[in-house]
């Protein structure tokens, strides 16, 4: 079998056949790729004058007579040559030749590799921005060519096979219409009774916390009897008197000429003896250095103060050590609360479980207080500031918070510290000492030292000693 090439159209046939046809006019394009007798000359004699020519629109009447029964006709056009469809009439089946195909995408590269050329041939005559523009129409007619021939060699199948995937969609989807349900809806005969019902919503009126006037009565017997003692630290057993003991009511205290807030409201602690502001923050020092009573003390001495307040005022007390542990810790309350008896009581209750810790840090719980906006501020510790806390608010007072500090048996450098800070706020000093009740407590009931990191206390401690 071989190719044959006359005008615009390819002819493949046995070898035998081609003769003829090559003697017309027509070339035999598998020539080169065959070696020895067998290979025909691609020699073009002149074309018969009875023979007509063959019309570029299809084959000739020659080529129809005279090629034999078993040849196939290939009509190749532009457009089949650029989707690399072929078209072919043949009364039998034939296979196409590798050769042919060699000889046609050797000629592909020969004629892509002679359009290269002349391109780089032009693009050389040219100079400055001709050449660039050049480059660029060079590139985009590539860039179009490649675009139309991926185009017309898929467009045309994928048209078809969606064409072929709609047909059968409306020969076999069936789509069901679903039965409807229509709910009809008439006025009725029959009138409802309608019942009118109107929910009167009644105000909640909220005050303010009093104290009562009557006092509260006394726990039975019974149950005082049944009650089992509990053995745990009540720092203010110690302390007598009624100094201890909540002021009496205002209504109380009018009535009996003012003798019961004489005995309470004047009693006089560290922390001074008129109260007068509405908002009050106490930060204490809650350090393992703060031992053999002074802790205890400081919690008396918190706890007088504290009962002397009435429930118009607020208060509130964080502890400073490794870091800043707020009131009522590790359920920490955000916000100042009233002083009524109730939060006395729980503010004593929640003392009684506040361990020592290691370090001293108290720029983090001064600052807590100073966020929480009191009219005065207590600070009680027994010694210098680990992080430089009295440096730092020292130089950054507040315009308005009245700071005063206590010093508990503190040498003279680390008292002119808290000198410095309570004069930068406008406050006062005071050194503080070791009272015998405190002593003795804390003899009794030694306090729990963290000195490692735990679930609760001393939460920023390392985990182990150093």
């Amino acid at each position: 079998m071989t190719v044959i090439q006359k005008g615009d159209q390819l002819y493949e046939l046995p070898m035998d056949s081609a003769k003829s046809l090559v003697a017309d006019g027509g070339r035999d394009l598998l020539a080169r790729e065959r070696k020895g007798p067998a290979s025909l000359p691609p020699v073009q004699p002149p074309p018969s004058p009875t023979s007509p020519s063959p019309t570029p629109d299809g084959p000739s009447d020659l080529t129809a007579t005279r090629l034999p029964a078993n040849a196939a006709l290939v009509l190749e056009d532009a457009d089949s040559k650029r989707s690399g469809v072929v078209l072919t009439e043949s009364t039998s089946v034939t296979e196409l030749d590798p050769l042919a195909v060699l000889e046609g995408l050797s000629q592909s590269e020969q004629l892509a590799e002679q359009t290269r050329l002349e391109q780089e041939s032009q693009i050389a005559e040219e100079s400055g921005w001709r050449k660039y523009a050049l480059i660029v129409q060079f590139w985009l007619q590539a860039r179009k060519a490649k675009l139309v021939r991926q185009l017309s060699g898929s467009g045309i199948s994928i048209a078809v096979h969606v064409a072929i995937l709609l047909l059968l969609a409306s020969m076999f989807l069936v789509t069901e219409q679903p039965d409807q349900l229509v709910l009809m809806a008439s006025p009725s005969n029959n009138d409802a009774i309608v019942e009118e019902v109107i929910i009167d919503v009644q105000p909640l009126e909220i005050t303010e916390p009093t104290e009562t006037s009557e006092p509260e009565p006394a726990p039975a017997a019974e149950a005082a009897e049944a009650a089992e003692p509990i053995e745990s630290p009540d720092f203010l057993a110690n302390v007598s008197g009624l100094a201890i003991k909540p002021p009496a009511a205002p209504a109380k205290a009018a009535a009996e000429d003012g003798d019961a807030m004489a005995k309470t409201a004047g009693k006089p602690t560290v922390f001074g003896s008129k109260f007068s502001a509405i908002n009050y923050v106490f930060v204490i020092d809650n350090s393992n250095s703060m031992t053999k009573g002074r802790f205890e003390t400081a919690l008396i001495q918190l706890m007088l103060t504290v009962n002397q307040l009435t429930p118009k005022q607020r208060f509130y007390v964080i502890f400073y050590s490794d870091t800043a542990y707020g009131m009522m810790h590790p359920n920490t309350v955000k916000t100042l609360v009233p002083a009524t008896q109730r939060n006395k009581n729980l503010l004593g209750q929640w003392l009684q479980t506040v361990p020592l810790c290691l370090q001293t840090r108290g720029r983090k719980a001064i600052q807590a207080a100073i966020d929480l906006d009191p009219d005065v501020i207590y600070i009680l510790g027994d010694g210098a500031f680990t992080d430089g806390a009295d440096v730092y608010f020292t130089n950054n007072p507040h315009e308005r918070i009245l700071i005063h500090t206590r010093g508990m048996e503190v040498d003279k450098k680390n008292a002119e510290s808290f000198q410095k800070l309570a004069k930068a706020h406008r406050g006062n000093y005071q050194d503080v000492g070791v009272m015998p009740e405190g002593a003795l407590m804390a003899q009794k009931y030694p306090r729990p030292r963290n000195s490692v990191r735990g679930p609760i206390w001393g939460i920023t401690l390392p985990l182990k000693k150093k």
